[in-house]
């Protein structure tokens, strides 16, 4: 299959923000004495906020969707991720081999457009990146495949011709049901579910030999 572009998910592929992103969670709601399982926390592993808060919300009733959100960002002011330390600097290889292959380059994030924004600035990405999309700019996000029939849409690209990375099974679900071809980066730590992938990896080696192969 010969493919024109390559939609990447952000947290978890571009960024090892997930354990971080979860012991957040899982300290601000003891801080806030809500009490909820293990497993369920780990549903909130790639999540957006939207998700996030309707994974929450049944344990903590009385917070709503606003103060529940507005009370992370203050709890966590002045912890600062460093999301330059956390890049997965090897993916640089992969975008610059792309950008010379002239395939076009998404993202395709649950993350806020504020965190993307960041990011993208923080680890100096913003350059490789024709169309970049937070799930927060949508009704439903991932696992729901609007953001990705979307991306394809202002790529000006068909959905066959447009490749996902990605790694939780929310992303995945999503990338599937749009129809695209998957890789997904082998991830143990949070139970996701990655048998629907079309193709595992595990460095970012491994997945552009098998873009070469793909091209």
């Amino acid at each position: 299959m010969t493919f024109q572009a390559v939609i990447f998910d952000m947290d978890g592929v571009i960024i090892d923000s997930e354990p971080i992103q979860l012991a957040r969670q899982k300290e601000f709601i003891a801080h806030k004495n809500i009490h909820i399982s293990e497993e369920e926390m780990l549903k909130v592993v790639g999540a957006n906020r939207k998700l996030t808060y309707q994974i929450i919300s049944p344990y903590a009733p009385e917070e709503t969707f606003d103060t529940y959100f507005q009370g992370f960002t203050d709890y966590f002011k002045a912890q600062k991720i460093d999301f330059q330390s956390i890049l997965n600097e090897e993916i640089l290889t992969v975008f610059d081999w792309l950008k010379k292959k002239d395939k076009k380059i998404a993202l395709a994030s649950s993350g806020s457009p504020e965190k993307i924004a960041t990011v993208l600035e923080e680890c100096d990405l913003a350059g490789y990146f024709d169309v970049v999309l937070s799930g927060d700019q949508f009704r439903q996000s991932k696992p729901h495949p609007e953001i990705y029939f979307t991306t394809a849409e202002k790529l000006a690209l068909p959905v066959e011709a447009c490749i996902v990375v990605e790694d939780s099974e929310y992303g995945i679900t999503a990338a599937k049901k749009a129809s695209m071809y998957t890789f997904a980066k082998k991830e143990t730590r949070f139970n996701f579910s990655q048998i629907d992938a079309d193709q595992l990896f595990t460095d970012f080696d491994e997945l552009q030999l098998a873009l070469e192969k793909q091209n």
